[in-house]
């Protein structure tokens, strides 16, 4: 087998796990649009129901998938890769505050490698916001640890890394308005570099009926090490289903097209889908009675 046939075989793979993300949202859509038409009981107000499906400071348990899938990057003469992420937020109530712990797993397709393209596992990145609620709009931070769980030094720097996050979200009539910040510095004993990264999206949301939305997310990334510097813009569609029980799915999907760029293996554009499935389950470690 040549290397060329490796090469195509393996952005197939990139394409397919998008492709079933995307599939998964669009047999939701026709699976439940007869549910819709017959009276499904919808939620007193329909817009505050579907931000909160799209609020990362929403405190319900999440688990989501996500996949930007890049079929061209700077560079590498029309290799492409993806980058898988699975998310989770669990929320924490502590003396009658939120707590929302983020447990996010990359898996990567890295086009960038001496062998051809690379498919492993990122660093485990952990971290908790905070937060308080100020007219209408939801503050909140905290630290954040990656873990050196990369499978090799093409899917990050193999060392700890520590930072803060921090997240301001306005919840609006018509839809979302804010952003979530990152950053990371690695440190101590370990193959790679000493790095930073600083990372920023946006959330730019607008609501219609039936949890129907659009949506601009493009996720602004500044990486030291590879020099790694990327900013898309995004405009997508998504779709939002409420339950009376209070659990939520939502399906979506956002091409994104990078304005500017630096480094090899930076996307010339990308499509970024995604499912989430939130629940109305929270715990408690500590509540302000226990105190008394």
């Amino acid at each position: 087998m040549n290397e060329e046939t490796i090469h195509l075989r393996r952005r197939m793979w990139s394409w397919k796990t998008s492709t079933l993300i995307a599939a998964v949202g669009l047999v939701l859509i026709l699976a439940t649009a007869q549910a819709q038409q017959s009276g499904t009981p919808a939620p007193s107000d329909e817009s505050a129901a579907t931000n909160a499906a799209n609020n990362p400071t929403t405190p319900k348990l999440t688990f989501e998938a996500q996949d930007y899938w890049m079929p061209s990057v700077n560079g590498l003469g029309g290799r492409g890769g993806s980058n898988g992420l699975q998310r989770n937020i669990v929320p924490i109530q502590t003396f009658g505050f939120w707590n929302l712990f983020h447990v996010i797993l990359p898996v990567d397709t890295n086009p960038n490698s001496p062998g051809g393209t690379l498919t492993g596992l990122g660093g485990l990145q952990l971290y908790n916001l905070s937060t308080v609620k100020l007219r209408g709009t939801t503050y909140g931070a905290g630290p954040l640890v990656v873990l050196p769980t990369e499978s090799g030094s093409h899917f990050g720097t193999q060392k700890w890394q520590a930072g803060v996050g921090a997240a301001a979200i306005d919840a609006t009539k018509w839809g979302l308005l804010g952003g979530l910040f990152t950053y990371q510095h690695a440190f101590g004993k370990g193959p790679g570099a000493i790095t930073q990264e600083t990372t920023f999206q946006p959330f730019i949301h607008y609501n219609f009926h039936h949890g129907l939305y659009l949506r601009s997310t493009g996720l602004l990334v500044f990486n030291s090490g590879p020099g790694v510097k990327d900013i898309p813009v995004g405009l997508g569609f998504g779709k939002v289903w409420n339950f009376t029980d209070g659990k939520t799915i939502n399906f979506y999907m956002e091409p994104q097209y990078s304005v500017w760029r630096s480094g090899i293996g930076t996307p010339d554009w990308q499509l970024f889908t995604g499912i989430n499935f939130q629940f109305p389950v929270h715990f408690q470690l500590w509540s302000r009675e226990a105190r008394h």
